[in-house]
């Protein structure tokens, strides 16, 4: 009886002992940090925008030093290196032609993608300001008129009553 409570005992030991190597090998397991700061994500900083006016697109999310390729559905293709941070930004112009934009930044190590749209919208026509110029041309020419009619009158008068 002795032997089997001794036997017991260090079968519970060692179980025990062996519980606890595992535990302590799993908690200094290294743990391995994600290299992105979250889901990728794109931004623009002036959704409704002019022509020709400058967008400033932001990156996030991706990897720290990864080159990201961009895709411009409305100008040329380009690419941004993320920074420290796993973020970058970019400038891009709005075209001249009014329309709908996408903009689309594909990390190249990663593959991580994500897309941000913009909206060009049509110039406004000028509105008319100060006053109608039409009337004021018509007075100046009425004015004209009128002197050349008073200076041709001067001139027959000044002809019949001079001496010949």
């Amino acid at each position: 009886m002795f032997a089997l409570v001794y036997a017991s005992r260090v079968i519970k030991r060692t179980i025990v002992a062996s519980a606890l190597v595992l535990g302590s090998m799993a908690a200094a397991a290294p743990v391995y940090a994600s290299p992105y700061s979250g889901p990728p994500s794109l931004s623009v900083d002036d959704p409704e925008t002019t022509p020709n006016q400058p967008i400033t697109v932001t990156f996030t999310g991706f990897a720290p030093g990864e080159t990201i390729n961009v895709t411009n559905t409305c100008g040329d293709a380009t690419m941004v290196t993320a920074n420290g941070s796993g973020e970058a930004s970019l400038r891009v112009n709005a075209p001249n032609t009014p329309g709908d934009c996408t903009v689309t930044g594909t990390g190249a190590t990663s593959s991580r993608t994500d897309s941000a749209a913009f909206t060009v919208a049509s110039l406004a026509p000028i509105p008319a300001t100060g006053s109608d110029s039409s009337n004021l041309l018509l007075r100046s020419a009425q004015a004209l008129g009128l002197g050349v009619v008073l200076v041709g009158i001067t001139l027959i008068r000044r002809r019949r009553n001079s001496p010949a």
